[in-house]
């Protein structure tokens, strides 16, 4: 008798381990949504699930939702464990719409069978498609974080302060090194997922650590691009974006690093002979503004320094920069220095402005961690690099579109301030309050300065200067020579 009680006893126990260990397991979700790569009339949705599966997106113009969206190739629907992709298509230019994402467990298929476990639903959310042609419009770019589980936070605290952005770029080095596939939802999804991304889209670039580690070869499934490469363009309004891809920035044949597999220079080779394409492209050469993206930058004080670790900023400087000088770029966004700095001024490497990123997040050092807000008019471009130190940048840049030389009608403030040139300062009558900043003909900025109902004198020295107004949430600009 006593030996039926602990046989019993023990199955019992297996049953109850059983139990745990499957409701452990359970089919669910390991990241809610994430939006990327929007385009004219299409956004990718990404999320991911613990257990093969089938999936779709239920969307529509309501929160009814009504219609349903599924990803399907050479006739079969999709079927696979981890990462779930789907491509919303046919968007009505900036219509609002709502979304929820939804997959069902495949426990087994064979040629004339199946078995589905339990559906699962996320919550709904929402989003605006692309606008046809946006007069203004603003981003956030991001570069360096090396995320890991305690330094992601930031970057949804930075955008939620940012309500009137309408999306986010990945400049590269977002992750340390790429050994796990999980990693990547794990320290990008999920965290940005709950903060932003499943209303604001990304747009993704590699840098040289996503290059490396076992999982690296697998980053192709967690992006999306428009043309399935890691380099490409896009567009948004009047401006035409380029996203490059920089590679690693060591030699090739550095064993110690690459084990005889890499094959960087001549892909950055491949990059630069589509890259001739692009700039030679009626599209390219009829956008009002051209921004490039490319994690290492395009000209630093360490490149052609002879260093063996300077041989990727050398390579891209020197097979990109040929191609995009004097092309009418006006801004490249950069970083992987960890060193922060902002070139504004035309010289004779680089023909147009450079912004470089700082460092990684560190809660002892937020004066080096750094992001850039790019705000577009259709008369003005507005670069702002931030710390995590204040709200007020740390530098800006920014270029007159409509080359205005109407000084006393500024378009948009109602008649309320009229600005003239003197000999030796710029005269601001006005019966409002306004923010007015000064940029000299780099695009440097010189005065900031808060002006009330009245007449405000800045002193100046003789010269070119833009003047940016800003009242009631309209942004004007003014061309005045002393």
């Amino acid at each position: 008798m006593k030996s039926q009680h602990i046989k019993l006893s023990v199955i019992i126990f297996f049953l109850l381990i059983f139990r745990i260990v499957n409701a452990q397991t359970d089919f669910a979700f390991t990241c809610t949504p994430f939006l990327q790569n929007m385009q004219d009339g299409e956004v990718t949705v990404f999320w991911e699930v613990n257990r093969n599966a089938t999936s779709w997106v239920e969307m529509g113009q309501t929160s009814q939702l009504g219609t349903n969206v599924i990803s399907s190739k050479a006739g079969m629907i999709d079927i696979g464990s981890g990462i779930q992709k789907i491509k919303l298509k046919n968007l009505q230019p900036g219509q609002k719409y709502f979304y929820r994402v939804c997959s069902k467990e495949v426990t087994s298929l064979t040629g004339y069978s199946a078995s589905f476990g339990n559906t699962i639903k996320s919550n709904i959310y929402s989003f605006n498609a692309k606008p046809q042609s946006p007069n203004s419009f603003a981003f956030l770019v991001f570069n360096d974080l090396h995320v890991n589980t305690e330094n992601s936070g930031f970057v949804s605290s930075v955008v939620n302060k940012n309500k009137d952005i309408n999306f986010v770029v990945f400049n590269g080095d977002i992750v340390n090194d790429y050994n796990n596939e999980s990693d990547f939802c794990k320290l990008i999804f999920s965290p940005f997922s709950k903060g932003f991304g499943t209303e604001k889209p990304s747009y993704m670039l590699r840098g040289n650590h996503e290059t490396r580690g076992a999982a690296a070869r697998s980053y192709y499934k967690y992006v999306a691009t428009p043309t399935g490469n890691f380099y490409y363009t896009f567009k948004w309004g009047n401006v035409f974006f380029v996203a490059l891809d920089c590679g690693e920035d060591k030699p090739d044949n550095l064993y110690s690093s690459y084990f005889d597999l890499a094959d960087y220079d001549n892909y950055r080779t491949e990059q630069a002979e589509w890259l001739k394409e692009v700039v030679q492209s009626n599209e390219y050469k009829n956008a009002k503004v051209r921004i490039v993206f490319n994690h290492m930058p395009m000209v630093n004080e360490t490149i052609n320094t002879g260093s063996y670790e300077d041989h990727g900023l050398n390579d891209n400087s020197s097979k990109f920069l040929s191609v995009l000088n004097n092309t009418g770029v006006n801004l490249v966004l950069s970083g992987h220095t960890h060193q922060y700095k902002v070139y504004p001024k035309v010289n004779s490497s680089l023909s147009c402005a450079q912004i470089v990123g700082g460092a990684p997040f560190n809660a002892s050092k937020l004066q080096s961690t750094t992001y850039t807000k790019v705000q577009i008019t259709d008369t003005l471009i507005t670069a702002k690099l931030f710390n995590l130190l204040s709200d007020s940048p740390i530098e800006t840049i920014a270029w007159d579109l409509k080359n205005s030389t109407d000084i006393n009608n500024i378009s948009g403030l109602d008649n309320q301030l009229s600005i003239r040139g003197n000999n030796d300062s710029i005269e601001i009558n006005s019966k409002t309050s306004a923010k007015i900043r000064v940029f000299n003909t780099d695009g440097k900025l010189v005065v900031e300065n808060q002006v009330y109902a009245g007449i405000t004198k800045l002193p100046m020295s003789k010269g070119a200067y833009l003047v940016q107004i800003e009242s009631n949430n309209k942004v004007s600009t003014v061309k005045v020579v002393l």
